[in-house]
């Protein structure tokens, strides 16, 4: 008898809390880690060890005794199978029941490889029967001349030796294609009986599978196989694919007592989990596979440095490698400084490499003091121990020959004026190396810094790029070198875009120097804008992603010449619709495909992700959009960050607080769409979003670090976040 099901709700957690399933026994893990009970990849499991009725979940087994054979020697894809007369009668063969079947036919050949595909598809009784009997005889020549029962019977011998193997203690097996019941030596009918395994066990001789590639085609397969008899006119099909985003595989079942039943495999972000369902219902499949999902990437802080309290008014972070990270933290007193963080996520420190004592005029406030120069500038002002710790001076000192600083023009009988900066940006380059771009009262300032083994940085070189605001900057990674691409709005309302190239002092060792100007490109784009580079098969090209007046966002596409760096202008495409607070990264992990993801706050005030591709000719095409239910001010901050694979993070200020959210970007399995979907939220419960990137490690799909703190209020702080350990 069907055993009723209740609904059961999920543990209530921060992933997703109060969803219900219907199955008895549930289990979900991850591949990658121990599934066992007390395993990093047990991630839910409920009665996950109790047996149970499994139904045609069994041909998952039998696929992978075959597909294990196949890779052994014993027998190959194109083998000419016969139908016996047990396999064409087993709805009158076994206890009477009628049982899928492909309607198979005695004496009819069929290729082994088509026998799977029905098997799985089909769930086809008739093909199970016929694959145990060919892989018994291709193992044990001896069976040749043994009856089709016995055949039958001796691998489903070799099915619970194999389980045996795998440790799966609650599984045992009574015949290749999950009927509840044991046929004897003979084609008589059998003893009904508990063929059973436990949910556990179901995913993990799964997940065994999986580690083929024939059996990761063969469950995985989308569309309509059609095959037919080597020595008859019959033809047959079979079809096959799943609606989950990043499916990957599914055996299902149904009937007597397994009620519902399903083994399904999905991959998002990089991270494959399978799942496993007895009584059940078929939405718990995504029901178990979301919350799985939810819990893997949910971020958790592993870290948070010591409060920097030397006074600031704007900052901006870049990961350099897996344990260095720097911010370009703009002071109280309009001069920019580089500070280097040692960083490691996992053991939960990160550490001011250049700390600074500051002693404030007044007592237990962070911030220093305005103060009027007397000259119409108001500028601000600390005071530190001695000697000043900064690295480097502010005034340049050329390496090798000396160079020119192109600072703007001024009266030779005033004192010189230092740029008094207030906002900067900065990125890593390689090499040590990284480019940090200033929006000054006297103008735009790019300037290149190195850090040397100490975590000390130190001046390399620095140009002026004349008058403007919303300084930005990327970097390209071309045959030739690396490049500074940097963008910023004129006086006159256009954008101005340049490039630079960053080269090595032939003189001195280890000094390098950026080149004047190679390309300038001036674009109309909008008063806020966000660059971006890629990396993969678009090594010289970049977006440019802006907020446009009234409201909406456009995307322009660049490519730089890697010989000249020569600016070269190839798509321009834009949204009508409001939206409000751009930020754009590419997306890794789409093979050749060069996928990026806009975020940006909605008309609605919601944060958003836009999925978008560059074709090889650098023409944008939308893949798909979609916004979360949260809602923030439209003049919030707002980033994203990417992940190892197919997935951004994206981090935004709602209100006094701020969140964390996870994005999984799976591509359709009948299409070239996109469409973001969130999977997880975590609220941080501060205040003061700056600088967020990913670290560039492999310990998980994604450790980001992120900036927090309010200027003139309180210190800078940074944050470690991991999503989804792989250890």
């Amino acid at each position: 008898m069907f055993a009723a099901s209740t609904a059961h709700s999920l543990p209530p957690s921060p992933p997703l809390p109060g969803l219900q399933f219907q199955a008895n026994q549930a289990f979900v893990g991850d591949t990658l880690l121990d599934m066992e009970p007390d395993g990093a990849g047990n991630l839910y499991e409920f009665f996950a060890d109790t047996p149970n009725h499994m139904a045609s979940t069994t041909k998952s087994l039998t696929l992978l005794l075959a597909v294990e054979a196949i890779e052994a020697g014993y027998a190959n894809l194109d083998d000419l199978v016969v139908i016996s007369a047990k396999a064409a009668g087993i709805n009158n063969n076994h206890s009477g029941n009628t049982h899928s079947n492909e309607g198979l036919v005695e004496g009819i050949l069929i290729q082994l490889e088509d026998l799977l595909y029905s098997m799985i598809h089909t769930s086809a009784g008739d093909s199970s029967i016929a694959i145990a009997q060919h892989v018994a005889v291709s193992i044990d020549s001896t069976l040749a001349n043994d009856s089709d029962a016995l055949q039958e019977a001796a691998f489903t011998d070799m099915m619970n030796a194999r389980a045996e193997e795998l440790g799966l203690d609650d599984t045992v097996f009574f015949n290749a294609y999950g009927g509840d019941h044991v046929h004897g030596y003979d084609n008589t009918p059998g003893v009904v009986t508990n063929h059973s395994a436990s949910t556990r066990d179901m995913a993990t001789w799964f997940a065994v599978g999986m580690e083929y590639s024939l059996y990761r085609d063969i469950v995985g397969f989308s569309g309509t196989w059609l095959f037919g008899s080597w020595n008859s006119l019959h033809v047959f099909s079979t079809s096959g694919g799943g609606s989950y985003p990043g499916w990957t595989g599914s055996k299902g079942g149904s009937g007597g007592a397994c009620g519902n039943c399903r083994i399904s495999s999905a991959d998002r972000i990089g991270r494959e989990l399978i799942q496993a369902y007895t009584q059940g219902q078929s939405s718990d499949e995504s029901v178990l596979l979301d919350y799985g999902f939810a819990s893997l990437f949910h971020p958790v802080k592993m870290a948070e440095s010591a409060v920097w309290t030397d006074g600031w008014i704007d900052e901006d972070l870049a990961c350099m490698t897996h344990d260095v990270a720097a911010s370009a933290v703009v002071q109280g007193n309009g001069k920019t400084r580089v500070v280097v963080w040692d960083v490691d996520v996992e053991a939960g420190t990160i550490v001011n490499a250049n700390p600074i004592v500051v002693n404030h005029d007044t007592s237990g406030d962070l911030a220093p003091q305005p103060r009027n120069t007397g000259d119409g500038r108001t500028t601000i002002s600390s005071k530190t121990t001695e000697p000043d710790p900064d690295p480097f001076a502010r005034d340049y000192t050329g390496i090798g020959e000396s160079k020119p600083v192109d600072l703007p023009e001024q009266d030779e009988a005033t004192p010189i004026i230092e740029p008094f900066a207030s906002t900067a940006r900065i990125e890593y380059l390689g090499l040590g190396n990284l480019a940090v771009i200033e929006e000054t009262d006297l103008g735009i300032y790019l300037r290149l810094y190195g850090v040397n083994t100490e975590h000390s940085p130190f001046l390399h070189d620095m140009e002026y790029l004349g008058e403007g605001t919303q300084a930005r900057l990327t970097r390209i990674q071309a045959p030739s070198g690396t490049f500074v691409v940097t963008a910023h709005l004129r006086p006159s309302g256009t954008t101005e875009i340049r490039t630079f190239k960053v080269s090595q002092s032939y003189e001195t060792p280890g000094a390098f120097f950026l080149s004047l100007a190679l390309d300038t490109k001036i674009v109309i784009a909008g008063p806020q804008f966000e660059l971006a580079h890629f990396g993969g098969s678009a090594t010289t090209r970049f977006v440019l992603a802006a907020e446009m007046l009234p409201q909406g966002r456009s995307i322009r596409t660049f490519a730089v010449d890697s010989g000249t760096g020569e600016i070269d202008a190839l798509d321009f495409w834009s949204f009508n619709a409001a939206s409000t607070q751009v930020s754009v990264t590419r997306v890794p992990g789409f093979g050749s495909r060069d996928i990026f993801a806009v975020g940006f706050v909605s008309g609605s005030g919601k944060p958003s992700v836009e999925v978008l591709e560059m074709d090889p000719q650098g023409v944008i095409a939308s893949l798909g959009k979609a916004s979360s239910n949260q809602e923030m001010p439209s003049d919030a901050a707002l980033r994203i960050a990417e992940y190892r694979n197919r997935g951004v993070m994206l981090a935004y200020q709602d209100g006094a607080s701020q969140r964390l959210e996870v994005w999984a970007l799976d591509a359709s399995a009948t299409g070239d769409s996109i469409t973001p979907e969130m999977l997880t939220r975590e609220p941080l419960g501060q205040e003061g979003l700056h600088g967020f990137c990913r670290v560039p490690d492999n310990q998980a799909e994604g450790d980001f670090l992120l900036t927090q703190g309010a200027p003139f209020i309180e210190g800078l702080r940074v944050q470690a976040w991991r999503s989804a350990p792989r250890d």
